[in-house]
């Protein structure tokens, strides 16, 4: 039985909010608010916290794939997908 390579973790934490922190609007529409507040609620955290993440996600697999790698999702009992962002 083959052995699987472990997946190194990489964690991203928000800044924490200080002056230099800017106010901004978005427009969602009410699924992707639902989305967020459901998110949010899951996870203990805010709406905001939910949106940052979200932005450091994107750039992080936007630079990954950028600089030649793969982001792939692997399930229990289902081949590995992988995840391409355009």
């Amino acid at each position: 039985m083959a052995t699987k390579k472990a997946t190194p973790v990489v964690e991203a934490e928000a800044p924490a909010p200080d002056s230099s922190v800017l106010k901004t609007t978005i427009n969602l529409t009410q699924e992707y608010s639902n989305a967020v507040k459901d998110l949010a609620a899951a996870r203990g955290t805010s709406v905001n916290e939910i949106i940052r993440r979200a932005i450091l996600l994107e750039k992080f697999l936007y630079e990954a794939i950028k600089n030649g790698g793969k982001v792939y999702v692997e399930k229990p009992n289902e081949p590995r997908t992988e995840i391409f962002i355009r």
